[in-house]
């Protein structure tokens, strides 16, 4: 069976080499095959939250989680991933390096494309917060963790906001 195959490829790199972007090509292709595949999505999920990971990685990852939470994945563990995901998404945003001014034309455009940025920071922010509070409900085992979490959230939000 091709699936059984790639699948097992995928998680022999992923066992001798950890989460990475060779374990998850492996993956893309079981889960076109069988989306199904849940443990699949998940080892798929840790190749797109490393330290080397970029927006479109962390944005594959949510949709995943999300995946994983709508069937039959729900749990504290996944909520809690969709929270530090959408963290690390307003990060980005909030971090996103913007042209210098002589390149737009007028002098307030890179005004605007950072507001738009920090706009997209703390809508992510807040779905970091839902997601979060939803993992508490399931399991409160790291209630302060997520309560300091959340709260470190709204600061920023409340930053951005200004």
């Amino acid at each position: 069976n091709t699936v059984e195959a790639t699948k097992a490829i995928a998680f022999y790199y992923y066992e001798k080499s950890g989460a990475s972007h060779v374990v998850e090509s492996y993956l893309d292709k079981v889960l076109s095959l069988n989306p199904n595949d849940l443990e699949s999505r998940w080892v798929r999920v840790k190749c797109n939250m490393n330290t080397n990971s970029n927006l479109n990685d962390f944005e594959k990852a949510t949709e995943d989680l999300i995946y994983i939470a709508n069937n039959g994945g729900a749990s504290a563990k996944v909520y809690a991933n969709l929270g530090l995901v959408y963290q690390k998404i307003a990060k980005i945003w909030e971090m996103t390096p913007i042209e210098a001014k002589s390149t737009y034309q007028d002098d307030n455009s890179a005004d605007v494309i950072k507001k738009q940025n920090l706009a997209k920071a703390v809508q992510s922010l807040k779905y970091s917060n839902i997601y979060y509070l939803k993992s508490v409900e399931i399991n409160d085992t790291y209630k302060k963790k997520v309560d300091f979490e959340v709260k470190d959230n709204n600061l920023q939000i409340d930053r951005f906001s200004k």
